[in-house]
Formats: structure tokens, sequence, C-alpha cells
């Protein structure tokens, strides 16, 4: 195959569906038309752009491209057909590529389903898992033509199927998998399986890059109406996830297909000849047979599919055929209909207390505790902007349910500080909150649990919970933001929460600080270093240039490093909002000041992996904003034992970048 697929539920999307009326249309043979010179590619690599589409996603406006294994590149075109970027992959090389299926845009990052199997994944004698591909996209001009970009942040995150509790064996079990989606409103991603009865797998959380991501088993998608075999090749959510379409090919007994002028295709054996059909969905009716066939014109391979960016169309291309085709006829008779969003919110800081150890915090442990008594755990999420609240579920991984009675009690708090919070210093913290929701009793150990709380509880800011639990003798434990399954919060609003603006800011000049060499100037290092008393990196990003949307606040701020080597046990990264500095002529002794005297400090705990691209949060208030300003960091590292080295300026591939989000 290769392109995008996946279906969604009610349930999971946490939208309702009540009262709604049937919009789909039927679209007939016959009602598409080619969309002329644009979307044009080319099978030859040595003379065209693609080596033929297995992937296409339609987001703001644009439609994006991918190869299934030829180029590590997506081709990004406008609504006229003509090239507006090219977004290269770091990282890989055409040689190293396995067969890259599938691909979604959703909310400015870049998913990529390395799935299929091209007839086998061993590669130089090696077994290749299957793996996504996760990068932002770095900005561009969208009015432009030909720009050529890289993607930011890319990483890779291995994958594995769980059905009734076991892994499938990825060799044997499931040899081609040519589907997968997220879901644009709640960022859920799906894997659907190739072959008849295929079957969908789903996963809800944060992409591990150092454990395999288990996507558990939903169901079997249903085949088309007609009783055809299904082979599910490509599919995509509308932007508002309300629908989905998936596309499949299948064997059709006699007769020659209606060919493209541009097709080439053996059309000696019958049974070779593929007839393709796309299924749109309601995905609040996914794994049932309720879907609208709509018979696409036979396009050898047909492996993309996506809706126009009005939503009211189907767009498909083949890896064969040389151009896209557009139905003429809408798939909604009435228009989309925005349902209220469900948003998940993940949770930003927590930490729990313990009477047992009441000095000790918590900040970096991957469970969290509550208790009758003795354990209270500590939440906050970013709920700013996210609209009119009505309703509101804290969503929780239950790892240890060793309760007999009771539920777990959620309550509105007080600020605090999780990087510090402790038994000692707590205080009154839990017992002066406000009741914010109670949930059902007996959570199940192993699986996702959640806790209707009362809408007023969201605020439109900080939202600051502590949790316990009512049964006496209870020791109810959750996994914490340390973990592969995060806390979150699904809120359903009544307005859309409007949408982040992220921008990126290149590094301005930076260098490095050595107390061995305490006269000696860096600023042309090719590598930066951080640790407790040897070396200190100095970072300034030139902000003066950079101003908030209209509308829109600073509401985020991350420092983006490329790790070329990790010798770190324990301890995080110390950052330090500093004064200004000269690469040329900074030093240890006439520099070292300016970290040591700076007020606006953070540590972040996040673990940085070597050949990694890695994101520390920082505070909004170290980000300087406005005519002539910069923003200027200062690194440590907090362990003794610990050393951090990353690229710096010089290394133009791999330098620093600020990232900062606006909502």
């Amino acid at each position: 195959m290769k392109f995008k697929a996946i279906v969604g539920t009610s349930a999971i999307l946490a939208v309702s569906f009540a009262g709604m009326s049937p919009i789909l249309a039927d679209v007939q043979d016959g009602n598409f038309t080619q969309t002329g010179s644009g979307f044009t590619y080319d099978r030859n690599t040595t003379t065209g752009v693609l080596n033929g589409v297995s992937g296409m996603d339609t987001r703001d406006g644009l439609y994006y491209f991918m190869d299934d294994h030829a180029k590590p590149e997506l081709y990004v075109y406008n609504t006229a057909g003509v090239l507006v970027a090219t977004i290269k992959i770091p990282g890989f090389t055409s040689g190293t590529l396995i067969d890259w299926e599938d691909l979604s845009i959703v909310n400015g990052k870049g998913y990529i389903a390395d799935t299929g199997n091209n007839g086998t994944r061993i590669k130089n004698g090696l077994w290749v898992p299957r793996q996504i591909i996760t990068f932002d996209i770095p900005n561009f001009n969208k009015n432009g033509t030909s720009q050529i970009v890289n993607a930011q942040n890319v990483k890779t995150h291995r994958v594995g199927l769980m059905k009734n509790g076991v892994q499938t064996d990825e060799r044997s079990g499931w040899s081609d998998i040519e589907a997968f989606a997220v879901d644009p409103v709640s960022n859920e991603m799906y894997l659907v399986t190739k072959h008849d009865a295929p079957q969908m797998y789903h996963f809800n959380g944060e992409l591990s890059t150092t454990s395999v991501n288990q996507f558990t088993y939903q169901g079997v998608i249903q085949k088309p109406a007609d009783g055809k075999k299904a082979m599910v090749t490509g599919a995509d959510f509308s932007e508002d996830g309300r629908y989905f379409t998936i596309v499949n090919y299948t064997n059709i007994p006699t007769g020659k297909p209606p060919y493209l002028a541009s097709q080439v295709w053996d059309t000696s054996s019958p049974a070779s000849a593929k007839d393709e059909i796309a299924s749109v969905h309601d995905v609040a009716n996914a794994l049932s047979p309720n879907s609208t066939n709509v018979n696409v014109p036979v396009q050898p391979q047909l492996e993309a599919v996506s809706f126009s960016p009005d939503g009211k169309h189907i767009i498909s291309a083949s890896e064969y055929a040389n151009t896209a085709w557009v139905s003429n006829n809408p798939i909604y008779t009435d228009g989309p209909v925005n349902p209220p969003p469900a948003t998940n919110v993940a949770v930003q800081s927590d930490t729990y207390t313990s009477p047992y150890s009441p000095a000790n915090n918590y900040l970096s442990s991957t469970v969290l505790k509550a208790s009758n008594t003795a354990y209270r755990s500590y939440l906050k999420f970013n709920t700013a902007g996210v609209g009119t609240v009505t309703s509101a579920k804290l969503k929780v991984f239950v790892d240890n349910n060793d309760v007999t009675v009771g539920a777990v009690n959620v309550k509105n708090v007080a600020d605090f500080d999780a990087t510090s919070l402790t038994h000692n210093n707590a205080g009154s913290l839990f017992d002066n909150g406000t009741v914010a929701g109670t949930g059902s009793t007996g959570p199940v150990e192993g699986v996702w649990t959640e806790v209707d709380l009362d809408p007023a509880a969201i605020a439109n800011g900080v939202t600051r919970l502590g949790v316990s639990y009512t049964g006496s003798g209870s020791n109810f434990q959750f996994g914490s933001s340390e973990s592969a399954n995060a806390p979150v919060l699904v809120l359903t609003t009544s307005v859309a929460p409007p949408a982040a603006t992220t921008m990126v800011v290149d590094i301005t000049n930076d260098t490095v600080l050595s107390s061995a060499a305490p006269n000696t100037t860096a600023g042309s290092a090719t590598t930066l270093k951080a640790t407790k008393d040897a070396f200190r990196s100095y970072l300034r990003f030139w902000t003066g240039a950079t101003t908030a949307p209209a509308g829109k606040n600073l509401t985020g701020a991350k420092l983006r490093l490329f790790v070329e080597k990790n010798e770190v046990s324990t301890g995080g990264m110390v950052i330090n909002e500093i004064g200004s500095f000269s690469p040329s002529s900074a030093t240890w002794n006439n520099s070292i000041n300016l970290f040591d005297s700076a007020t606006n400090t953070h540590t972040s705990t996040v673990t940085p992996v070597a050949g990694q691209w890695v994101e520390f949060g920082i505070p909004v208030s170290m980000v300087s904003l406005g005519a002539g300003a910069s923003t200027k960091l200062g690194l440590a590292y907090s362990d003794w034992s610990s050393q951090l080295e990353f690229a710096s300026q010089e290394n133009t591939a791999f330098a620093p970048k600020l990232v900062l989000e606006f909502s």
C-alpha cells in the first residue's frame, strides 16, 4: 500500500453525537475530476519530485504528499497544484528507509508511520522494527514556491500491537500496516492492518523514544457494503475530527479498469486489476458497517486519500497515476457541523507527599499516590484559553489499586511548587481545597479510569488539583508525568479553543565557559557543555522581531537542543536568565558571575538522549519580546557526576532553538 488511514469512536473522542442527522451523500463513479496540472509528480526520481504517492494529508489549505521508501521528504502543494515547499526529514537517507506508509499533520506536528513491509523489513540481515517518526513542521511561507526546509525535533518511536493482553509477534502476526492517523481533536493515534478483516489499534498518550509504544486492539473494520475483500491502504480524518475516510483496493473478477492516460499497469490478468473504493464514516460508528461507499476512479495501487480543505470533498492519489483526483459531488450534503470539541490537556507538573518520608519531594517519581489519610497527589494543568467548559474529566492510568472501599477524591487547591513540595511544607494545602469531583468505586489496575469533575473546577489559566482516596486503608497509585501514561484532563467546550501558534527562533550566538581554562574564549566552539562546576554554556536568541499574534499571548517556551553526549545520571538542567555577554570575549573569569548572580532560575528534569533532540521547558518570564529585545540563557547541570554536551550555533543543522507558543 502506501498511505493514511484511521478511525475513532465517540467514546475515544469524548464527543457527543446524540441527535446527529445523517448528512452523508453517495458519490457515484465518474463524479471525480482530475486536478489538471495540480499535484503532478514523476515516478522517475532523477527528474521528478515523487517516486509515487504513499501518503497525503490536508491541513490549513495545503496538501502534504509523501513517498513510502524513495526519499525522506514531504512535498507541500497549494490548491492550485503549485509546489510550495519540500520538507526534508533529517537523520534519514533513501538507503535507510523501509516502508513509509502513512502521514498525519496535526497541530503543527507531523507523524510518519514506517509500518509497511515492502516485501520484508530485513535490511542488511537485520530485522528493522516498525516505528512512528514525529517532527515539528518548520516555518515556511505558505504563499511561496519551491522552498526547501528541514523538519525540526525529529524523533523515532517503536510501536507494538497488544491484543487481549498479549503482544503480537511483529514478524508473523502483522506483516503489513498501511494505515495510521492522528485524531486532530484529541491527538489520539490509530493503526489499521491491511488485509482481510482489518484490525484497528489505538494509542493515547505521549510516544516514548526509549520503550515500545503498545497500541491496543479496538475491533475489526467492517468490509465494504459490496462484500469485497477489504485491503485498507489509507485514510484520513476531516479537520474537525467528525468524519474519516478509509480507502481500499480489491480484486475484480473480469474486465479491464478505465485507465488514466498516464497509468502503467499490467492488464493481462484481470484479477490483478484494482477497483478502488473509499468509505466515508461517521466516527461515532467507526466499527459498524454504517458507511457510505464512494466509487473512486480506478487508480492502480491507490495509496492516498484525504479531504479537501473545506472538508466536503474526497481527494485521492495513487502510486502509479501522476495526478490527484477530487470528487465533484460533496461528501457532506449540508456541510460539516462542528460538534463541541474535546480537548485533552496534558499534565504540566505533578508530585505527591508522604508522611513516612515527610521531607522528600517526589517530582521525578513515575507514580503518584493517594490514600485516605497519608498520601496526597498534586497536579497542575495549563487550561488557559480552552473556552467555556461544559464537561470535564480527570483521566489517570491505574498502576496499583490496593483498595477495597472508597473512591478517588479530587479537590481544587491553592498554588504549589511541584519541584519543592513535601509533606512538611504542604500544611493544609489539600484540606483547605474545595471538592472538584469524586470518582466511582473500584478503579481497575492496568487500565485508565476517569473522574467526573465540576466544569467550574477548570480555571482559565492554571488548574491545580489535589487527589486523595476516601477508603480506609487504601493505597491508590497512578501514572505520573514521568511515566508513559501521564494524567490528562479531558474537556468538552462549547467554543473551540483557539489554535496555538508556534514560533521557532534560531540561535543568534553562543559560547561555553570552562573553569579549567578560565581566561580562554570559546565563541566558535562546535560543542557546548553543561556541568555543575566545570562548564557553563551561554546562549542568546534575538527575539526583538518576535511579536505575539493578534489576540494571543506568550503561554509556553522551550529550549530545544541536540544532544551529542549524555553522561547524566541524576539531577536536571539548570537554566538561568542571564545578562548580556560577548561570545568573542566571555571567559570563566570575567563572565561566570552572570550565571551565579541570576535570580530567574529554573531546573528541568527531562532526561536527554544522545543523538536526539531534547526540549527543556523554561518559564515565559525568561523570554524578552519587543523591539531590541533578546533572550539570554545560561546553562549548567545540577548533579556533580553529570555532563551534558550539545551542538552549538556552529553546527547549523543541529543548532539550538527557542520554541515559543502563543495562545
